[in-house]
């Protein structure tokens, strides 16, 4: 068993023995049941038994919904929502009973939960809102469903244009295009409307949002969505999602001898080309996960004179490593533990490809934080390492004149979201934003900053904060609803 193998098989096993007590920390723990509690006793015959004895019972949360009522969350191997009488603590009604004790509440109101359910590594596993009445007291049934990743942003005309996908990988996952115009919304200045369906289909995982011919496209694997001023259009590409999913050679795009299981329209974002002596055409190819997954050398791929040569990403020295991670000091990095960068999100200004730096940490693996370009005119690499950020990775990048925004984020076994900063490239100023989901898209529009994420849409303007998310209505369609902006510290 090699030393990586074997780490990972103490986490596993340290995991087993220790997950019921970190799952209780882990949660907002009120108070543990006894017998003395007149609340755990009022709710003993609608929620304890063998598995769940009183004593074992923790009250994860307590929430008023009005001067009557307030919501409790009882857990230990199941988990409990009730409504009980505020004055009394007697139980009023069970809103939900599900058989596991690894839920959290994330939104609440006089009229519904919702509830989300968490793997032991901290993903989201899925979302349930149950909508309930409590003069009748009648539990409606719950409606099932996902985080909503927004991870695109064109500017077409006078509308900004975001792409949003379901998180997962099967063929239940669909996108939904939310339109922004300036005009006034119920939280502020941008009203959105949020396209569901076209020609009443719902729309396949989008994958490459570009503007042509006038026309604004979205390209899933087997279908292309059209957007122009004559409205929607929906064209089928492929007869089969078999040949939609087919090898695909990239022959039309000068790189006849590499193969890809994706559609050659999201080849073509990666693709820079700049005019070449005479009337050829030099060609740069940005190679990441998003076109090659797995294990592999990360860089840009160049076609110039008709030859294609590779240029790997610089990689950072064990010993940067451990100047601009101290935490790092005392590790071995010939032989127990690597330092490996890819370049991340990505975008083209002129004859640069500008682009930060991602990596994955842990299990023996790390990297290093920070940003850089490629330059194709004199085919170098710049690369930029900073202290500030060289514990996180870069889950999106934008670059408008001196300004650099960065989506920070850990990438891990556990991923989570170290906000979004403003670099200045000019005077090195950092300005740092505190935004909970990791953000997958940064876009200035109208004097706003929108950023896309994990389940939402955050918008920044005038120094106020405005957070969208996505939740499911009783009907069970999906709607992108707001909270009050709030000024910023």
């Amino acid at each position: 068993m090699n030393i990586k193998c074997y780490q990972k098989f103490i986490l596993w096993m340290l995991c087993l023995v220790l997950w019921p007590a970190t799952q209780v920390k882990a949660e907002r723990v009120a108070e543990n049941c006894t017998s003395k509690i007149p609340l755990c006793v009022n709710l003993a015959p609608h929620f304890v038994d063998s598995k769940n004895p009183l004593e074992k019972i923790s009250i994860r949360d307590r929430i008023t919904l009005s001067e009557k009522y307030e919501l409790v969350l009882l857990a230990y191997w199941k988990f409990g929502a009730f409504i009980v009488d505020s004055t009394t603590g007697k139980h009023y009604m069970t809103i939900a009973m599900l058989p596991t004790h690894m839920w959290k509440i994330t939104r609440s109101a006089h009229d519904f939960i919702t509830l989300t359910q968490y793997s032991d590594y901290g993903y989201v596993l899925k979302k349930i809102k149950i909508f309930f009445d409590i003069p009748s007291k009648k539990v409606f049934p719950g409606q099932e469903f996902k985080e909503v990743r927004v991870n695109r942003a064109n500017v077409y005309k006078k509308e900004l244009i975001m792409t949003a996908t379901t998180a997962g990988r099967d063929h239940r996952e669909r996108s939904f295009i939310v339109r922004f115009s300036d005009r006034e919304g119920p939280k502020g200045r941008f009203g959105h409307d949020l396209v569901q369906e076209i020609k009443q289909a719902p729309l396949e995982p989008i994958r490459v949002t570009r503007e042509e011919k006038g026309a604004l496209q979205f390209i899933s694997n087997q279908y292309r969505y059209t957007y122009s001023d004559a409205g929607w259009e929906r064209t089928k590409l492929f007869p089969t999602m078999k040949e939609a999913r087919a090898i695909k050679t990239a022959e039309a795009l000068g790189f006849p001898k590499f193969r890809f299981h994706m559609p050659l329209a999201l080849v073509q974002e990666h693709l820079l080309i700049r005019d070449g002596p005479g009337d050829d055409l030099n060609r740069y190819l940005v190679w990441n996960n998003e076109i090659n997954s797995g294990h592999y050398v990360t860089g840009v791929k160049v076609r110039q004179h008709g030859t294609v040569k590779f240029y790997p990403l610089p990689q950072p020295s064990a010993k940067l490593a451990k100047q601009l991670k101290p935490q790092y000091s005392d590790r071995d990095f010939d032989s127990n533990y690597s330092i490996s960068n890819a370049v991340g999100p990505f975008q083209f200004m002129d004859s640069k490809i500008w682009f930060g730096l991602t990596f994955y940490d842990g299990e023996g693996e790390s990297g290093v934080g920070g940003y850089g370009y490629f330059d194709t005119e004199t085919l170098q690499y710049n690369i930029e390492y900073k202290p500030k950020w060289a514990d996180m990775s870069a889950s999106a990048f934008y670059i408008n004149g001196n300004s650099m925004w960065l989506g920070l984020y850990h990438q891990g076994e556990v991923n989570y979201s170290g906000g979004v900063i403003r670099y200045d490239l000019q005077t090195g100023d950092i300005t740092h934003f505190e935004i909970p989901e990791v953000v997958h898209v940064v876009k200035e529009w109208q004097g706003a900053v929108f950023f896309g994420t994990t389940n939402g849409v955050w918008i920044l303007a005038s120094g106020k904060m405005t957070q969208g998310y996505f939740t499911i209505d009783r009907k069970g369609n999906y709607r992108l609803e707001w909270n009050a902006p709030r000024a910023l510290p």
